[in-house]
Formats: structure tokens, C-alpha cells, sequence
């Protein structure tokens, strides 16, 4: 197995990085916009998680310096084995066998860490994919616009700037996200998405599907698995969400042969009231792992 000896993390910080020995990972292994582990199993499990920020962990190795402030530092203060900052911890990290992470922060469904994984490792052979479903609320706010650069929570700068976008247009960029998570009196705020739910919804689906196929193409063997991870401490999000993943995907995954975990404490709310991290800390993403263990 070949590991890039200078792996792209946040701020291509690489060089604090620790010396891992390629054949036995247990510590993750940063490259491109994934971490990929290697735990004890005593089945031949390949393993690709995706989903958004509660797939993906958040990482800094520099949490020493000053420039990052008080606030930041303790923000950032890692974990001394996992090289993960010690509030959020990926489930993708304590499932068995070899496992590839491309959860990626504030993302929305759409297919672009599948196709960037897949051109990168074009010869693997993956026995699962665990796909914890982003929210369906992260997708531009212009029904006709299927650009995935923009299925995002908010509009990032950089998206802006391939658009050719000022800053000051970024209101004409708004995701449904970026109107119904913010208080009643923000600039962005609106209720229209209610209004076409149906539309958006659907939407949504067409994503998934994208996803679904392009998945099936790659890995025709590869059990697919969804796990619904839901935010329910933002009102308006759960309202706009609850029907996709309680009856929507419900009915795709029966339709298409794929294996649905949808328990009903996974969610945002549950999970911050019994100390489990919004964000999954090390014990919430335990309790995540060993029900998806159930399903491999």
C-alpha cells in the first residue's frame, strides 16, 4: 500500500504530522481531503465514509501557536494519539478494518469527494460505503441550479470567486441553509423553502441518486449503506428535513437494495443532552460505530 509521504491536510501542515508505519495505521493518515486508518478485524473489511462535518474531524496540528488565539487554541487542542481535536471524533476511525474518511465540512449530497476518491484510488475494491446523509437544506436556494460547488450549508469565498461573484452578491448565491438556520431578523433570512419543499426535496433525491450510481458503477460489490445523522437543535432545519429522512429515504433505500440505519436518538439534540458531542466526541462516535458494526 503506498501512502503519500507528504499528505495534504489543513494549512499543509504535514511536517507535524507523526511517523506512521504504512502497514499498520492506527493512528489516521491524512492525504487529499481523507483519513484513512487501519484497525484490527478479523474480516478483510475496505471501508469509504462520507457524509458532512459529523463524518469528517476537524484537525489541526499547530495548536501551540499564539497567533490562533486563546478561544482557537483550546478549540484546536488534539488529542495526543489521534492527532484529532479532543471535542469531535470520527466514527469512520473506529470501525473495523481499512477505512477511507472523505467526510467533508458543510457539505451538502453531492457525488464530487466519490469522484475525487475514486480517481485517486481507481484500483480498490471497497467492501462497504457508509454514507451519512448530509442535510437536505444545503443546496443552492435556485431550484435550477445543480451546480455542486454550491450544495454546500453556506456559500464558500472561493466558490464565489469561480463564479466570477463579488461578496456583495453572495445573497443571490444563498443555500435553503443559509435562510431558515438564521434568526428571523438576518439579512438571508426567508421562509420561502417552505413553500416548495416538495421541489427542493425532490431535488435532494436527485442527488442522492447521482450519488447511488456513480457508487454502483465504481463498486459494483460494495454494500451501501446510509446513516441518517439528523440536526434537530435548529427548529426550522428539522421541519425542513424530517420527511426526507424519515419517509423519502426510507422508501429509495427499499427501492434500491441499500441498507438504511435510522435509529432515533442520532440526532443533533439527542446527542448534546447526553454529552455525546453535537459533533460526535469520542463517545458518540463510538456508540455511532458499533451500530454500523451491526450492519457490515
Amino acid at each position: 500500500m503506498e501512502i503519500d509521504p507528504k499528505p495534504s491536510v489543513p494549512w499543509k501542515m504535514y511536517k507535524y504530522l507523526p511517523t506512521l508505519d504504512p502497514e499498520s495505521i492506527t493512528v489516521p493518515v491524512f492525504w487529499d481531503g481523507c483519513h484513512e486508518v487501519i484497525n484490527p478485524s478479523d474480516i478483510e473489511y475496505t471501508i469509504l465514509c462520507a457524509g458532512c462535518s459529523f463524518t469528517h474531524c476537524r484537525t489541526s496540528p499547530w495548536p501551540h501557536k499564539k497567533t490562533l488565539g486563546r478561544l482557537r487554541a483550546k478549540w484546536y487542542k488534539l488529542d495526543p494519539v489521534t492527532q484529532f481535536i479532543k471535542t469531535e471524533h470520527p466514527y469512520a476511525s473506529l470501525l473495523p478494518g481499512h477505512t477511507y474518511n472523505i467526510g467533508d465540512r458543510g457539505s451538502g449530497i453531492r457525488s464530487k469527494s466519490f469522484r475525487k476518491f475514486f480517481e485517486k484510488k481507481p484500483d480498490i475494491k471497497l467492501t462497504h460505503v457508509v454514507y451519512q446523509v448530509p442535510c437536505p437544506s444545503r443546496q443552492p436556494a435556485d431550484l435550477n441550479n445543480y451546480d455542486e460547488q454550491y450544495f454546500f450549508a453556506t456559500i464558500r469565498k472561493g466558490s464565489l470567486k469561480k463564479a466570477g461573484q463579488a461578496r456583495r452578491l453572495a445573497k443571490n448565491l444563498q443555500s435553503v441553509w443559509m435562510q431558515i438556520a438564521v434568526n428571523s431578523d438576518h439579512v438571508n433570512a426567508s421562509l420561502q423553502a417552505f413553500d416548495k419543499i416538495d421541489q427542493y426535496l425532490k431535488k435532494a433525491m436527485d442527488m442522492i441518486d447521482i450519488n447511488v450510481k456513480l457508487i454502483r458503477e465504481k463498486q459494483p460489490n460494495a454494500k451501501i449503506i446510509f446513516l441518517r445523522y439528523e440536526h434537530t437543535l435548529k427548529p426550522l432545519i428539522y421541519e425542513f428535513s424530517k420527511k426526507f429522512y424519515k419517509n423519502m429515504l426510507t422508501d429509495y433505500c427499499k427501492e434500491n437494495n441499500i441498507t438504511y440505519i435510522y435509529e432515533e436518538n442520532f440526532n443533533t439534540k439527542w446527542f448534546k443532552k447526553n454529552k455525546y458531542g453535537s459533533h460526535p466526541n469520542k463517545d458518540g462516535a463510538q456508540l455511532m460505530a458499533d451500530k454500523i458494526k451491526e450492519y457490515l
